[in-house]
């Protein structure tokens, strides 16, 4: 497979990742409010708020996949927010507060967060080779 259709793949798969992970998980808590005869408990919208963001990560991870050659800023906020995911998911793990399956999406998170730096590392070379070689 050519290293851009690689590329596109990847960040289509990670944007479905994303959207069907928090996407379900956002349904899930909004039934839950809508299903619950009690008052909401202070702080509901945190939980709403983290997942609706990490939906929009996934569409910005679909517009790298349409244009690999643009939207890199996407990417390395992608980084940023995958690695603190981690962080955050390992954490809970760590002090007893988070379990094995929200450990293992914070691993994959950064195992993405590791592609996504092979590719703005690897594109830029490429995109830098070519425009040596239109130059010359």
């Amino acid at each position: 497979m050519p290293k851009q259709q690689y590329y596109r793949n990847l960040f289509l798969f990670s944007a479905a990742w994303n959207l069907l992970l928090a996407g379900s998980a956002l349904l899930l808590q909004v039934w839950q409010l809508s299903a619950a005869d009690t008052a909401l408990l202070p702080g509901w919208q945190f939980p709403i708020g983290y997942l609706y963001f990490v939906c929009l990560f996934g569409f910005g991870y679909y517009l790298v996949a349409k244009d690999i050659d643009s939207n890199h800023g996407v990417v390395i906020l992608g980084i940023l927010g995958k690695v603190g995911v981690f962080v955050i998911f390992m954490a809970d793990y760590l002090w007893g507060a988070g379990d094995i399956i929200q450990t293992l999406i914070g691993a994959a998170d950064l195992f993405f967060a590791v592609l996504f730096i092979e590719f703005l590392y690897t594109h830029q070379r490429h995109q830098a080779c070519t425009v040596i070689t239109t130059a010359a």
